[in-house]
Order: C-alpha cells, then structure tokens, then sequence
C-alpha cells in the first residue's frame, strides 16, 4: 500500500502532468482505480514496478506494470512493437520510475490496462526515495 508521501507526489504530478500535452480533458486517477473506469479516457498514475517486452509473443507486447509487479500488478500500459519505433527510449526501460500514461482504459484478463502509441502518452520521473521513510 502506498504511503502518504506517495500520493502527495502523486496529486502534484497530476496536476503537472495536466498541462503536458493532451488536448482532450482526461479523468485523472491512480493506478488502483482504474479498473472502475473502463472505456472512460483518462491519465493513470503509479510506479512502474515491472517491464517485460514480449519480443517472440503475437505483436512483440511490451508491458508496463504499474505499483506491483506481474501478475499482481494494479494496471498495465501496452506498448506494440509496431509503436516501440515511435519512442525514442525502449519502453521497457522506464522500470522503477513515477508515471502517468494517458489513453482509453481498456480491460484485458480482468486488468486494465492502456496502449500507448505515442511516447506523449507515457510522463515519467525517476524513483527518489522518500526521505522521511526511506521509502
């Protein structure tokens, strides 16, 4: 479970990641809610805490799982080998680092999860830890 400090960051990178580039208004939550907003557009927020890039799997899925890792992740952002050219740093990479991904939630094997195709999607920060907790 997240502590306070976490999502104190993450009200604050809500409200800067608003302004990053997303034209159309998305509904902002954390990672954990977003299985309550299926088909709604909106920004999900948390710490990726596991990547995998599918390279031999059907379409070379690359999958970012967000606050746990797989399979007891809260939420997945997809990320297709015919969009990892659209992002200039391999996607699987961003392990260990705040994000927020911004689409459509969809609901795959009872996760949601986002596909992103754009690397604007995808706002990212490294993790720092929490000096009061050392979390």
């Amino acid at each position: 479970m997240p502590g306070k400090a976490f999502h104190s960051f993450i009200s604050v990178l809500l409200v800067l990641a608003s302004s990053a580039g997303w034209s159309q208004e998305a509904l902002r939550l954390l990672s954990d809610q977003a299985a309550k907003h299926v088909g709604e557009f909106a920004q999900v927020c948390g710490v990726i805490a596991g990547t995998y890039y599918a390279r031999s799997s059907n379409g070379g899925p690359t999958y970012l799982n967000f606050d746990k890792p797989y399979p007891d992740n809260e939420f997945t952002v997809i990320v297709w080998r015919k969009d990892r050219k659209n992002f200039p740093n391999k996607p699987e990479l961003l392990s260990q680092h705040k994000a927020c991904v911004t689409g459509t939630i969809e609901i795959y094997r009872g996760k949601p999860q986002i596909v992103a195709k754009q690397p604007e999607q995808i706002i990212f920060w490294p993790l720092e830890p929490d000096p009061t907790t050392g979390d």
